[in-house]
């Protein structure tokens, strides 16, 4: 990846990923005014993502719970 920087993302129960940064096109070094952000910012992409991941599998099982309410009115 030739990243420089690998910040995680970190959800409630499990770690939801990682974010590679690469080196700046100045090729300046990031100050850590500017890692502080990236870090505040990926906790908050993490959680957003498992937050996200628990919508999809809720709406999934909703369509599931339906198929099975159809399937049994089909039986009875």
């Amino acid at each position: 990846l030739n990243a420089e920087i690998y910040v995680p993302l970190p959800g409630g129960q499990q770690l939801s990923g990682w974010v590679a940064i690469g080196r700046r096109l100045s090729g300046e070094p990031y100050t850590s005014k500017e890692l502080h952000f990236l870090e505040a910012i990926c906790q908050q992409a993490g959680i957003a993502i498992e937050r996200a991941q628990v919508v999809t599998n809720l709406e999934n099982r909703v369509h599931e719970m339906n198929a099975l309410a159809r399937i049994s009115e089909g039986v009875n």
